[in-house]
């Protein structure tokens, strides 16, 4: 798949694809999350998913991008930036269970503004490391990115209208 355009509707795709199973986990932890003594991941507290795994999921797809414009093998580094952004909600919510609710207040608030520039460090790191190399196509990749981030925050939008958590 050479052409900008298809490369433009695949991500697209991916950005739907991304944006609705987002908000469906979102539903499904809403109605039947867990949950442990002084914290849940019911009614508001599946909000973890659109503040916490979406940041993931735009890291990921982003590096992807980066490590594509400059000719470099993607799949492994992309699915381990999202496993790394799906590691840091898992530690935060366990950090949360475990202290006390002052001091969770604290640890949250701390690790989602760590969560939440994942989308921006790790595609920087990926381009820092590839940069030397000349970048192909670098706008339709940059206008992919763009692409993928409108697609799955749409998604989720609609699919919260159409299936609303809790």
């Amino acid at each position: 798949m050479s052409r900008p355009s298809a490369r433009l509707l695949v991500w697209a795709v991916a950005g739907v694809a991304v944006g609705v199973f987002l908000e469906l986990l979102t539903v499904l932890l809403a109605a039947a999350g867990p949950e442990g003594p002084g914290w849940s991941l019911q009614g508001n507290g599946a909000l973890i998913v659109p503040l916490g795994l979406a940041p993931a999921a735009l890291a990921a797809g982003w590096t992807a991008l980066v490590l594509q414009a400059h000719s470099r093998s993607w799949t492994a580094t992309a699915l381990a930036v999202g496993a790394l952004g799906l590691l840091w909600v898992v530690l935060d919510i366990a950090a949360i269970s475990l202290v006390r609710r002052e001091l969770a207040i604290i640890v949250a608030g701390l690790a989602i503004y760590a969560i939440w520039l994942i989308p921006v460090v790790a595609p920087l790191v990926a381009w820092l490391t590839t940069h030397r190399r000349r970048a192909h196509k670098a706008g339709w990749h940059a206008a992919a990115g763009v692409v993928y981030l409108l697609t799955l925050v749409g998604s989720f939008a609609v699919s919260t209208r159409l299936l609303p958590p809790g």
